[in-house]
């Protein structure tokens, strides 16, 4: 399969797989529900629609509705283990969700393995069809009537193909002001700890109200169960700092820039020469891929370009078969401004 892997990290690595692999819906849920009633709604709905035995998803919400895809966990762990990859260490995204959405209407998308119909109101995606060729006029009159925004008057869009840029991070990460430090709160292990630290104050406050308030014979009782929750307390805010101290030190190992952020630069080169990408293979502070073409490419402008970009280095090329290779260094992050 013709699947893009972007590594930011031998432990944090983003998997993007193929369109034709995901299933897409939409589910509202009843604005009265909030926060883990709300995400436990949605599970339960996800899990009776999904005709996957084993299910795993990416949601994105707009008020109390959410724009599904999802997959067959079972299978995509079996594609990226073919990967040579640990699927416990692999976040998978859809590739929509890194790709420039639209406000509202409708568009025929090239994604990384066929064409992808999209119908967006309000910045969420309402409908999606994957396609492995381009929809003839008819499936894609289908397509858009089907969709509700048009009416038997209207006109039908245009079905060109659009390719939406690449963002460096996934733009649902974005709509929920999740930069890269957030990131780090997925993990329970250091979101627990932390949250109970900041919450410390608040709850020393609710523990001096009820102690006041209650009657005489009930001090003692009391003041002993505010005692072992602050231990706690205590015991969880170490293990918090302790967790915070590695987290920082694993960052500052990490000199290079993120992955994402080398392959949309060579994206930007290649996509218009019409080049496809054939193997990718990027270890820390050096890159080598091979793409192919439907002509001959001329590889000394391009080369010319790429070490013109203070990202690339000693950027040279090769040739395996009917393939073209090229190789390069990375420059480290301080490196660029010096």
């Amino acid at each position: 399969d013709n699947v893009k892997v972007v590594s930011e990290s031998e432990k944090n690595i983003i998997w993007i797989p193929s369109r034709r692999q995901l299933k897409h819906t939409c589910i509202k849920i009843p604005n009265t529900l909030k926060g883990k009633k709300k995400d436990a709604a949605l599970r339960l709905k996800i899990l009776a629609w999904s005709p996957f035995k084993n299910t795993e998803y990416s949601t994105l919400w707009k008020g109390d509705t959410a724009s599904v895809y999802a997959w067959d966990s079972n299978i995509m762990r079996e594609v990226i283990k073919n990967n040579n990859l640990n699927p416990e260490n692999c976040e998978v995204i859809p590739e929509t969700f890194i790709r420039k959405p639209l406000t509202s209407g409708i568009r025929l998308v090239k994604s990384n393995q066929g064409t992808e119909g999209q119908i967006w109101e309000n910045e969420l995606l309402k409908v999606s069809r994957w396609w492995k060729d381009k929809p003839d006029e008819l499936e894609w009159s289908l397509f858009t009537r089907n969709s509700g925004l048009l009416s038997e008057k209207d006109e039908i869009i245009n079905s060109n193909i659009s390719n939406p840029e690449w963002f460096e991070t996934p733009w649902i990460n974005d709509k929920l002001s999740l930069d890269k430090s957030f990131k780090l709160l997925k993990n329970r292990n250091i979101l627990i700890p932390l949250m109970t630290l900041l919450a410390t104050p608040l709850f020393f406050l609710i523990s001096q109200y009820v102690t006041y308030s209650i009657m005489s014979h009930n001090i003692q009782s009391q003041l002993s169960l505010i005692k072992e929750d602050t231990q706690k307390v205590r015991n969880q805010r170490r293990v918090a700092l302790n967790d915070l101290l590695s987290v920082e030190k694993l960052l500052s190992l990490n000199q290079y820039p993120h992955q994402i952020e080398i392959i949309s630069n060579i994206h930007s080169y290649l996509s218009p020469l019409e080049i496809s990408l054939v193997t990718w293979d990027y270890s820390l502070g050096n890159l080598e891929f091979s793409f192919s073409s439907k002509g001959i490419i001329d590889t000394i402008p391009l080369i010319k370009k790429l070490e013109e970009n203070n990202l690339f280095s000693n950027v040279s090329t090769s040739t395996r078969g009917n393939r073209q290779i090229l190789k390069m260094k990375i420059t480290k992050d301080q490196e660029k401004f010096e």
